[in-house]
């Protein structure tokens, strides 16, 4: 908004150096503001002039009326031309302070400590004090703003940058920068402890300058990066610049960018074990890079250079076996506070942004639903709630409903407008209804590109539950049908319980709709896909469906402690739980059957899975009761399903897939370019080890206790390891 008049010449007051010129009910004066439209940015340039007679505001009244086609082009919706007021303004400079002006179109519109300045104006001879007293000047003459504290900075407005970077050949100035920074840094770039500006920005002025030795320099300097993470307080801004190192080089076909890429991808996968306060990254990948060669070798190098003999063989919350897991996740971040922060939920890519819904101190007097962006970890929405325990929580693929459970019920909430959080009813005939859920989730509908939201009553203790489907537009339920609240297993079927005494009750429900509808349930032991085609509970009760209609999961499975379909529906994911341990499964699926599967190893217990929906690729999220949030790329060539046979659905408990093998090790590799598969695995007290390739397997019988198995690209040999006198054994 524009100033007034009378604060327009209030403003103006307070910048004259001689208030020897009338400034008030003065005609030029007020045509001048009234030409600017009062605009906050001009009138303080225009006070800049210190404007003293008639002439001079003719002048620049003149000037500033005169809008050429470049103005209209930039500013349509200004009167005047902006940028003739900033012209006007540096014509008054004398020349060496001109070109020092000019230059600061280098920085970005953000907090430049003088430090920095004075850094890059080294090559025009002017120290910290001389950088100090001209900035001060430029100050008076209103051209930046600032701020005397101790430690002293300016700020630039975006729109004055944008005029000098016209006239600015900012790739050379881009490299003054750098050139500047590097001649501090003699001892390499953590060498010199420069300001906050050059830890976030160097990466893009480097890459600005096309200064491809600079790019690479500073990826190799690991120091440099962990003051990096400490300063910003997150890994974040680090993976973005490697990010852009890595579009740059890749671009410009310098083979470098393969090695930054290990670097980044290293570093995603083990985000949510890093601190971001006093990290040393040296540490770091020495313990979780040592199988790259060129990290090895710069981080050892590094390390014995180190004046400051720290201990590299230590690191607080890492452990070695996250390194030798079956399965890598790709990326890991850090989301939640305490233990009891267990539930998030995710948001459809594909509808912008992806958005995780969570809790932050659950449990506690003062917690918290956040919204956060799952790219940046940014929190953009919450709900604070003073005596509510938090036990699900659900996200609209759009991201603007939210759900969460307390122990007061379902509460629904439109949150597209972040000042008003909108509370949502259910509409069921022609009332709104407070209706009380044990389940709610948002399902894809995938034939008309619709979302819906499925609900299972509370009221479980009857021997049916009412699952309700609603659109998520009009909360208008859609349809409801009964499904058994609790099953029993006979010596030949599954049936719903009809006494509430026995039988297993019904935790989970959720609803497949793209090549057959059918709804994915769980009953603690048991669970299954129950098609809705010719369905009847009633027929059931009888023993009349269980055949056609309902695929029990495979009987590994002892316990169902979450379930979850992806959002094209192809894929389940299923947390069980034995005595002490988890163990997480996700199948394929299609019309209704479960067609192979694979078996994800987690070093801390999984408490919530989820896939992420809209996206092209099948990326899963396994979120841990240590806070962090995995993501496994399932299309991996290091991910090899296993089939399942037809009769697994009968539960014959002598399939040979299904005899509770337990797999130790795993390793793959491309010989004669064919996919070969190792797995050594346990049962009993038996050792085998089985070799797959493409529909073949071979199992051999080991004599004795072996801990892994290796295999190498066109290495005809596998490599097992084990306590055998300290010898490495060769299986040809």
């Amino acid at each position: 908004d524009g100033f007034a008049d009378d604060e327009a010449i209030e403003v103006l007051k307070k910048l004259q150096i001689k208030n020897n010129y009338e400034l008030r009910n003065n005609p030029l004066i007020e045509e001048a503001i009234s030409k600017c439209k009062g605009l906050p940015l001009a009138i303080g340039i225009i006070g800049g002039l210190n404007l003293q007679n008639n002439e001079d505001w003719n002048d620049i009244t003149k000037k500033i009326l005169q809008k050429n086609s470049y103005s209209e082009k930039c500013h349509p919706n200004y009167d005047f031309d902006l940028y003739a007021t900033f012209k006007f303004s540096l014509d008054q400079l004398n020349e060496s302070d001109r070109k020092l002006f000019t230059s600061l179109a280098v920085f970005k519109a953000v907090q430049i400590k003088v430090q920095s300045i004075a850094i890059f104006w080294t090559e025009y001879n002017i120290d910290k004090v001389k950088a100090t007293n001209t900035l001060k000047y430029f100050n008076q003459r209103s051209l930046l703003k600032f701020f005397d504290s101790h430690s002293p900075y300016c700020v630039l407005h975006d729109l004055i940058i944008e005029y000098l970077q016209q006239s600015s050949n900012m790739k050379d100035l881009h490299k003054k920068l750098t050139d500047g920074y590097s001649k501090q840094c003699n001892g390499g770039l953590s060498a010199h402890q420069p300001t906050d500006y050059y830890y976030q920005y160097l990466i893009y002025h480097a890459i600005q300058a096309e200064d491809q030795a600079a790019i690479v320099e500073i990826m190799k300097d690991f120091k440099w990066m962990s003051t990096k993470i400490d300063k910003d307080g997150t890994i974040y801004n680090l993976c973005v610049d490697l990010e852009n190192a890595i579009d740059y080089l890749r671009t410009n076909e310098i083979m470098h960018y393969r090695q930054v890429s290990q670097l980044l991808q290293r570093l995603q996968r083990y985000e949510s074990k890093l601190p971001t306060k006093r990290i040393n990254l040296i540490q770091v990948l020495l313990m979780l890079a040592c199988d790259i060669d060129w990290i090895r070798e710069r981080a050892l190098e590094l390390a014995i250079d180190d004046k400051n003999n720290n201990k590299y063989w230590k690191i607080a919350e890492l452990n070695r076996n996250e390194v030798e897991r079956k399965f890598e996740p790709s990326k890991s971040k850090k989301i939640g506070i305490t233990d009891n922060d267990c539930h998030i939920a995710a948001s459809n890519q594909s509808s912008g942004n992806l958005r995780i819904i969570g809790t932050e101190n659950n449990w506690k007097e003062a917690h918290h639903i956040v919204i956060m962006d799952y790219k940046t970890s940014k929190t953009v929405d919450q709900i604070t709630l003073s005596s509510e325990s938090i036990e699900k929580v659900a996200i609209s693929p759009d991201g603007y409903i939210i759900a969460y459970r307390s122990d007061k019920g379902w509460n629904v909430y439109n949150i597209e407008n972040h000042e008003n959080h909108e509370k949502l009813k259910f509409i069921r005939g022609d009332s709104q209804e407070d209706l009380f859920f044990h389940e709610l989730k948002f399902c894809p509908a995938i034939h008309n590109n619709s979302i819906i939201i499925i609900t299972l009553s509370e009221d479980r203790k009857k021997f049916e539950s009412d699952c309700q489907i609603w659109d998520s537009e009009s909360f208008q339920c859609l349809k409801s049908f009964l499904i058994p609240a609790l099953i029993v297993k006979t010596e030949n079927q599954l049936l719903p319980a009809i006494n509430t005494d026995e039988g297993l009750l019904l935790e989970s429900i959720n609803y497949i709709n793209s090549d057959i509808q059918c709804l994915a349930l769980s009953y603690g032991q048991m669970g299954g896909l129950l098609k809705l085609e010719n369905y009847d509970l009633k027929l059931w009760i009888n023993g009349k469906i269980l055949e056609s209609n309902f695929h029990p999961f495979p009987s590994f499975i002892n316990y169902f402690y979450e379930l979850n379909v992806s959002y094209n529906q192809q894929l389940i994911s299923i947390i069980s739980k034995n005595e002490n341990s988890y163990e997480v499964y996700i199948f394929k699926a299609d019309k209704g059957e479960l067609k192979s599967y694979i078996k994800l190893k987690s070093s801390d217990p999984p408490c919530k899975s989820m896939f992420i929906p809209g996206t092209d690729t099948n990326r899963f999220l396994l979120y841990d009761k240590t806070q962090s949030l995995n993501e496994y790329d399932l299309q991996e060539s290091s991910f090899l399903w296993e089939p399942l046979k037809s009769d697994v659905n009968d539960h014959l408990e002598d399939d040979e897939l299904l005899n509770n093998e337990e797999i130790l090790y795993y390793s793959h590799a491309y010989i004669k370019k064919y996919p070969i598969g190792v797995q050594l695995t346990k049962k009993d007290k038996s050792y085998k080890l089985k070799v797959m390739r493409c529909q073949q397997q071979f199992h051999h019988t080991l004599e004795q206790k072996y801990d892994e198995c290796h295999i190498f690209d066109d290495f005809e040999s596998v490599v097992i390891i084990g306590k055998c006198d300290r010898k490495v054994v060769i299986l040809e």
